[in-house]
């Protein structure tokens, strides 16, 4: 464990900086079996990435994930 490893619910380092950490969510849509990525949308943002972001798997046969 490096001193810049981060909590991935909170953000916080043990230096006392703060990264940003959004929840992500996976979701398979069967109106075109494409598994989607969702990831949270930032509080306060101001950029397009405030808006979503939506990020699509064009294999999900071949897509791994870990929980917690």
């Amino acid at each position: 464990m490096s001193r810049y490893d981060f909590d991935l619910k909170t953000g916080k380092i043990e230096t006392g900086l703060v990264a940003c950490t959004y929840a992500v969510e996976v979701k398979h849509d069967s109106a075109d079996g494409l598994d989607k990525v969702y990831v949270e949308t930032p509080k306060g943002g101001t950029s397009l990435a405030s808006r979503g972001i939506v990020l699509f798997m064009k294999n999900p046969q071949t897509h791994h994930h870990r929980h917690p």
